[in-house]
């Protein structure tokens, strides 16, 4: 099946897209969204929609508590954070072309560092019950597993 992406985009999320190209990772779209002009990145994911929220979920904690350096999904007209079409579903995300830390450079593993600390303050009591909880809120039962082993040893960590 072939779509017009730009249909399909303005259809699904509050965005009135200007631009789009093909690239590695999916595809690079430039938008205006809130009057600015912005560009995302859309991919296409082998996740579930369950797991996908689960995600947004816990980003979202970190958010509201204190930690502002996470990237979340763009989330559709209907708010939620992906978009489902036949073959699966796709996220987007704020484009970045800066890269990440250098670990040989001490000044930038101390950063990476400073930052890791700080995604662990703002994650605590991020708990099964408050994921079960946030998940809920989307019309969805608590059905994620955790892929390490026993959830509620490692959200009570």
């Amino acid at each position: 099946m072939i779509i017009n992406i730009e249909n399909w985009l303005e259809g699904i999320y509050p965005i009135k897209v200007t631009d789009h190209k093909k690239i590695p990772s999916g595809f690079l779209i430039s938008a205006q969204k809130d009057h600015r002009t912005q560009n995302y990145v859309l991919r296409s994911s082998e996740l579930s929609a369950e797991r996908l929220l689960f995600i947004h979920t816990g980003i979202s904690y970190l958010k509201e508590n204190g930690f502002p350096n996470v990237d979340t999904y763009i989330e559709t007209k209907e708010g939620l954070p992906f978009a489902q079409m036949e073959n699966g579903n796709f996220t987007m995300n704020p484009y970045h072309t800066e890269g990440g830390y250098s670990f040989d450079n001490r000044t930038e593993l101390g950063m990476a560092t400073k930052l890791l600390a700080q995604i662990h303050l703002a994650g605590q009591g991020f708990t099964e019950a408050e994921a079960r909880r946030r998940l809920e809120a989307f019309g969805l039962p608590y059905t994620v597993k955790c892929p390490l082993g026993d959830a509620q040893e490692i959200f009570t960590r």
